[in-house]
Formats: structure tokens, C-alpha cells, sequence
């Protein structure tokens, strides 16, 4: 990681080679809110060549000729964190598998796969026997949860419910130039409805999201930083696009539980606490003062700013160390 809080694809490029079989990595950071450029992981992870089900190794072990060596390797997207925030093309990623959970798209807890048909063919997970040996059902143990699937779809139903608010706002005549071009493409790609309206839903949330980020970033310059709140990640409101509405502070001079408990008290502001479940950041910033805080579509500019001011308040500015006056010889 750089000290900008974004990968390092350098170093990637350095440790990947014909022997690498498969690059894990995440689509943006659950501490930082970094998104990852995954096309260009994806183009370091085929340098040697693109995985192919003709070239793969027989499973569980590769062949012993070194002729034979798998070139390239796959590429699995852990897009929990982004899932909520913005469009996902796997097809334009390159990835070879991509999951997330429901629970971040305002539905129930599930897990999500999709993956290329080729490697779900391939590969053999556990499998239950009576579950037909096809995908995707030898990847379901057992009856599926019915209940939670449903679920997950009145979640899909409610954005596509608003993706049409935001298709009807940029019909003919009220479309602002810089949509046209993206309604055009979105009406050629998909033809189908519900899956339009959730491209539009996805695109209008990204858009909402960058303008509060924009907000707390500004905000973040020209008041906290000057009282010693630090901002770990990009800090640059012209990057806001590089970014999801995930930040990640330090109050200097507070614990994690004070400002925890002083947010609340004086802003009714609810912040989490531990490591986030992200602790290759936490051990990377050695520090377990940090208070990570993240908006959604729904907040607006005004939850943004109550945040800086109480943040603000947290911190009083620095006090300016006087010189001592020349002795007088």
C-alpha cells in the first residue's frame, strides 16, 4: 500500500508469475474506501498469458513439466465493501470471480458469487450427494434458504424502484447533456427493464456519493485538519471518483472509545469501533485510535456536515507556542 492509503501495482507486478495461480484482492478498502484500479490487476494477473480451461493444471496439483505451467492466473473480486456504492461490469473488470454479501445492498445476510462458467464447471467444490453434480447447483449445500433469497430481491426490487426515479429525472427534454450519452448506452446494453433501471439506480448513487465525499473532504481541509484531525487515505477532492464514502480518522489526543462516545452524546452520531474488519489497514497504520465513518445514497449534505462540525468540536485548534522574549543583555 502507498501512503496515499492505494495499492501499490508495482509491487503486484513483482510478485506475480507463471507460478501465480490466483490474485485475491478487493474492489475498495473496508477501512480506507479506496477503490482498487481492478482492470489493471487484472491485465498484471494475464501478463503470462490468460488461464484457459484447455491449459489449466489437473486438479489439485499442477502437472510436473515445467512445460506445462498454468500461465496467468484468475482473478477473485471481493466486492463486499463497493457492492453499494456504484455500477459493477465484470465484464469490463476481467475478473474471474467476484463475490459480495447481501446485507450491504440493504437486503439479508447471503453470500453472492458469480464467476465465469468455464472455472464453475472446473472446479468441484464439497457437495452434498443429493445435489446434481452442475453448476451452479453443486455449489448450494442443501435446500437454499428461500426466505433470505426473497429477501435479497425485494432489496434489488426496492433500487430498481429507484433507478426508475433517476431513469424518469433523465427522460427526453429534462436530461442534462452530460447523461445523454449514458442514457443512450445504458438503453443499447440492456434492453431488459428491471436490470436498466438497476444500472441507473447504481450510476445515480455513485454520482450522490462522490458530491458527499467532495463535501467531507473540503471540509476535512479547511477545519479539521488544522486542529490535528488526520485523515488516513486520499485526502484530495479532486480524487473523490477514487474513492467509495468510506474515511477513516484519528482525533489527536482522544482514544477510539472517546470520540466514539463524544460523537454520540453531542451529535447523536453512531461510529463503530475495533478494527473494521480490516486489519491488514490496522496493522499497516499501527494505530488503534482510528474512527471510521461511512455515508450511504440516503445521507445528504447536512449529515456530512454535522460530522465535520462535531469532529471540530472534538479537537480544539492548536495552540500556537509563543516565543520567549529576547533577554536584555
Amino acid at each position: 500500500m502507498r501512503r496515499d492509503g492505494t495499492l501499490d501495482l508495482d509491487h503486484l507486478s513483482r510478485l506475480v508469475d507463471r507460478r501465480t495461480r490466483v490474485i485475491a484482492v478487493t474492489y475498495a478498502s473496508n477501512g480506507l474506501g479506496t477503490v482498487v484500479p481492478l482492470a489493471e490487476v487484472a491485465r498484471i494477473a494475464h501478463a503470462a498469458g490468460r488461464p484457459s480451461r484447455s491449459a489449466r493444471p489437473a486438479w489439485p496439483r499442477p502437472p510436473a513439466r515445467p512445460g506445462r505451467l498454468w500461465n496467468g492466473a484468475l482473478v477473485v473480486v471481493d466486492a463486499v465493501h463497493h457492492a453499494p456504492h456504484g455500477p459493477i461490469d465484470v465484464q469490463a473488470l476481467g475478473c474471474d470471480f467476484l463475490v459480495f454479501s447481501g446485507y450491504k445492498l440493504f437486503g439479508p445476510m447471503t453470500g453472492v458469487l458469480w464467476g465465469r462458467k468455464v472455472w464453475l464447471d472446473a472446479l468441484r467444490p464439497y457437495r452434498v450427494a443429493p445435489n446434481a453434480d452442475v453448476s451452479p447447483t453443486k455449489y448450494e449445500q442443501g435446500t437454499p434458504n428461500h426466505a433470505v433469497m426473497l429477501g435479497l430481491a425485494g432489496a434489488l426490487h426496492y433500487l430498481a424502484w429507484l433507478g426508475g426515479r433517476v431513469e424518469a429525472a433523465a427522460a427526453p427534454g429534462v436530461t442534462a447533456r452530460t447523461l445523454r450519452p449514458l442514457q443512450r448506452e445504458l438503453r443499447r446494453l440492456y434492453p431488459d427493464p428491471m436490470r436498466r433501471r438497476l444500472k441507473w439506480a447504481m450510476h445515480g448513487i455513485r454520482a450522490w456519493e462522490q458530491g458527499l465525499t467532495t463535501i467531507l473532504l473540503r471540509g476535512w481541509a479547511e477545519e479539521l485538519a488544522p486542529r490535528g484531525v488526520t485523515l488516513h487515505g486520499l485526502t484530495d477532492p479532486a480524487r473523490a471518483g477514487e474513492r467509495d464514502p468510506t474515511f477513516l480518522f484519528e482525533v489527536r489526543g482522544r482514544t477510539q472509545e472517546e470520540v466514539k462516545r463524544q460523537l454520540w452524546r453531542r451529535a447523536r452520531i453512531e461510529v463503530p469501533s475495533g478494527n473494521y474488519y480490516s486489519l491488514a489497514v490496522t496493522r499497516h497504520l499501527r494505530t488503534r485510535r482510528t474512527i471510521r465513518a461511512s455515508f450511504a445514497h440516503y445521507d445528504t449534505p447536512a449529515t456530512v456536515r454535522l460530522l465535520v462540525g462535531a469532529l471540530a468540536r472534538l479537537s480544539p485548534p492548536r495552540r500556537r507556542r509563543r516565543r520567549p522574549a529576547p533577554r536584555r543583555s
